[in-house]
C-alpha cells in the first residue's frame, strides 16, 4: 500500500475564503467516459468563473468496461469577484451555467 504520508490526509479548506465546486456527468452506463480540467487554471469574464474541462464520451463502437461510472471533479476556487459559474468543454460547449446566491 504505497504512497506518501500525505496522501491521505484531507486539506485545510477555510469556507471562508474559499469555494468547493462539483462537476459531474451524472451516471453513466460504461467506462470510457472522463472529466479533466483543461488548462493550468480558471479565468474571471464579466463577473463569471469559466472552468475548461475536456469532456470526454467513449468512440461510437469503443469496447468499454460494463459498469455504472460516476465521472466527477471537485475543485477548489477562492470567493472572488463573480456571481456566476460556466463550466466549458473542449469544443466550447457550455456544460454548466449556474448563478451563485
Amino acid at each position: 500500500m504505497g504512497g506518501s504520508p500525505e496522501a491521505g490526509k484531507r486539506p485545510e479548506i477555510d469556507f471562508d475564503t474559499t469555494r468547493l465546486i462539483y462537476i459531474h456527468m451524472g451516471a453513466r452506463p460504461t467506462g470510457g467516459y472522463g472529466l479533466d480540467l483543461a488548462g493550468e487554471r480558471a479565468d474571471v469574464v464579466d463577473g463569471t468563473l469559466i472552468i475548461p474541462v475536456e469532456w470526454e464520451s467513449p468512440a461510437p463502437g469503443a469496447i468499454v468496461s460494463q459498469m455504472v461510472t460516476h465521472p466527477c471533479l471537485l475543485l477548489a476556487a477562492p470567493r472572488a469577484l463573480y456571481s456566476h459559474i460556466e463550466v466549458v468543454d473542449q469544443k466550447g460547449k457550455v456544460r454548466l451555467s449556474t448563478k451563485l446566491k
